[in-house]
């Protein structure tokens, strides 16, 4: 994970990046089960880009319920 690595530390969102590059980093992220890095990368991500791209979303959510952040019964941003 490039990206969690040059943003370690950074309290900033991102402005500038493309959909498609973070979506596959958080497929290969939940595949290799490394739910931290999906949480803190999409805290990096306005939250608006996170509620409209259904595929974010769910790695995401998926992320934060498995990490025990959210509960089952509540649903983010909606």
């Amino acid at each position: 994970m490039i990206l969690y690595n040059k943003l370690e530390g950074n309290k900033k969102k991102l402005r500038t990046f493309r959909t498609e590059a973070i979506r596959a980093g958080f497929k290969r992220a939940y595949k290799e089960k490394d739910l931290e890095i999906i949480v803190k990368v999409g805290d990096w991500i306005p939250e608006k880009v996170v509620q409209e791209d259904d595929k974010l979303f769910m790695f995401y959510e998926n992320a934060n319920i498995r990490l025990g952040l959210l509960t089952t019964n509540n649903e983010l941003y909606r």
